[in-house]
């Protein structure tokens, strides 16, 4: 870019060079022009002269000009370069950052579905646990009825 611009600045300076060679050599001519006419023409020729003068000095700004927008221009591609550089690493960093939350919302979901399988095995593990429980507690229930009932039986037959 700093090439470029270089570039651009010399091809100025020469345009602008070959500019002000021309109104000088033309500032000599309408100087001899001037001293050999008569003095009462003089004033109109020096006018039309300054006219003429000036308008070299409007050729110098519009190359000026030209070449600032050429520059212009030449910034404002890189500056654009630079903004569509940037507006792709955003959209990068934000895709990148979706697809860490999405890896995370995953890793969560096995986690809790792990975690639910788990629970559902200690569940059943416990509640296996506590109906075994449940039954002995019956079962021996059961059999201390049963006991009862023969000792009665027994103390009945002892008493007869």
């Amino acid at each position: 870019m700093k090439e470029q611009r270089l570039q651009l600045l010399n091809q100025q300076a020469l345009e602008c060079e070959e500019v002000v060679k021309r109104k000088t050599k033309a500032a000599i001519l309408m100087e001899k022009e001037a001293k050999l006419t008569d003095p009462g023409e003089r004033a109109v020729l020096v006018n039309q002269q300054k006219k003429e003068l000036k308008r070299f000095d409007k050729e110098i700004e519009g190359i000026r000009s030209k070449y600032q927008i050429k520059i212009d221009n030449l910034l404002n591609v890189s500056t654009d370069d630079l903004s569509s550089k940037s507006r792709r690493r955003d959209e990068a960093l934000q895709s990148r950052q979706a697809i860490c939350e999405r890896k995370v919302k995953i890793l969560y979901d096995d986690v809790d579905d792990n975690m639910l399988s788990t629970e559902t095995a200690w569940l059943s593990k416990s509640s296996g646990v506590m109906f075994k429980g449940l039954k002995k507690i019956e079962a021996k229930a059961k059999e201390d009825q049963q006991k009862e009932q023969k000792m009665k039986t027994e103390n009945k037959r002892r008493k007869r």
